[in-house]
């Protein structure tokens, strides 16, 4: 069991350890995380893989929809993490080809190819082993955290969806209402963010289609798909 005394030892050694205090130490401490860009807290990207990321973003962000800044946050951190992964494959890649351009002259006079392959990606192995490994640990670790953002995500969205489908069925009531009464209403004043005229087309569309799952013998409520889109 630690003592108070060695406790105390700690916390005073710990004050005299304050990392890097030069001016090279400090900049090669900047460095670490961003020699590869797996770890760092904002993803590094050279000049040349600016826009490839753009258009990977765009297509993530044109699926996913985020609504808010929690959604935003959530679906960037997936994306930049996938982003990641695709560049730790591609860095795995770069190590086998590497390997193949250093060792294949060693077999290729007394090996058929698919063999000088296979030999050359056993001596990269071999020789880049810590490299190749530290690749898998990030891989395992971007994996999991994308996978849990991702889900975090659908979850923030499966709630939200269901509070707007459930607010747009009440807007629709209110329209019916409105209608049976022969009266203007404005959506606005009861805190709905769609028109009187979206509510409406909306309602007249889920009516018809109630009606025509009822002649065919089924039914449909209105669900999220159907609500009016907002910019």
């Amino acid at each position: 069991m630690t003592t108070d005394e060695q406790i105390k030892a700690n916390q005073e050694n710990s004050k005299k350890s304050k990392g890097p205090v030069t001016q090279a130490g400090l900049h090669n401490s900047s460095k670490n995380s961003t020699k590869h860009g797996f770890t760092a807290h904002k993803l590094v990207l050279r000049p040349e893989e600016e826009e490839p990321f753009r258009e990977f973003q765009a297509k993530h962000l044109e699926k996913y929809q985020p609504v808010g800044v929690d959604e935003e946050y959530c679906a960037h951190q997936v994306i930049d993490n996938r982003w990641r992964l695709i560049q730790i494959t591609a860095t795995e890649t770069a190590f086998y080809e590497l390997g193949y351009l250093t060792h294949a002259e060693k077999f290729t006079a007394t090996h058929p190819p698919d063999k000088v392959s296979a030999m050359t990606r056993a001596l990269t192995v071999t020789e880049k082993q810590k490299e190749l490994s530290l690749l898998n640990r990030y891989q395992a670790r971007l994996t999991k955290q994308a996978a849990l953002d991702f889900k975090r995500l659908e979850e923030m969205q499966r709630i939200r969806k269901a509070a707007e489908l459930k607010q747009f069925q009440l807007a629709a009531a209110f329209d019916m209402r409105a209608h049976l009464d022969r009266k203007p209403w404005d959506p606005a004043q009861f805190g709905f963010v769609w028109s009187a005229e979206e509510i409406s087309r909306y309602s007249d569309l889920s009516a018809l289609r109630r009606e025509a799952f009822k002649v065919a013998g089924g039914h449909k409520e209105i669900v999220y798909e159907d609500l009016p889109k907002r910019n």
